[in-house]
């Protein structure tokens, strides 16, 4: 929880909140957020997603993952496989991504995937936020094997 929100699990009410606004987005925008699960285990390891983001008015890639799973992969993993869908089926222009300044693995995912820094201002708690872009022309040279620049 350190780098997520207020770094504070969520009260009952955010949840249910939440809740509605995913089921929403489902509905309404075609993508929302989604559980990451163990194929071995099958537990929940955590989440990976597309949301619409009300603090800068774009599509945003969110994921966590439960502590024990760090430095596997799976975010890597899944935050591909919601670029992909951002791009090839929903057909988005650009997907954002929002960090915290100091949380240096999450930079390192987003730039393996092609995110570039664009900007920094205080998320809605006040604290330091770093944002990062990836737009679609960038994502479809790449994956054509082209070298480009934006």
């Amino acid at each position: 929880m350190k780098y997520v929100g207020n770094s504070e699990p969520l009260t009952l009410d955010q949840v249910k909140e939440w809740l509605v606004v995913t089921e929403n987005n489902y509905k309404t925008r075609g993508f929302g957020n989604y559980a990451i699960i163990d194929r071995y285990s099958n537990l929940l390891i955590g989440y990976c997603g597309l949301v619409y983001s009300k603090q800068i008015q774009k599509i945003e890639l969110i994921y966590a993952l439960n502590k024990q799973h760090w430095y596997l992969g799976f975010a890597l993993e899944a935050s591909n496989g919601m670029v992909a869908f951002g791009f090839e089926v929903l057909k988005l222009k650009a997907i954002y991504a929002s960090i915290d300044p100091e949380n240096s693995a999450s930079e390192n995912i987003l730039k393996k995937l092609g995110f570039r820094y664009v900007f920094t201002e205080n998320d809605e708690f006040g604290y330091p936020t770093r944002y990062y872009k990836i737009s679609q022309t960038y994502y479809d040279e790449v994956r054509a094997g082209r070298e480009v620049r934006e």
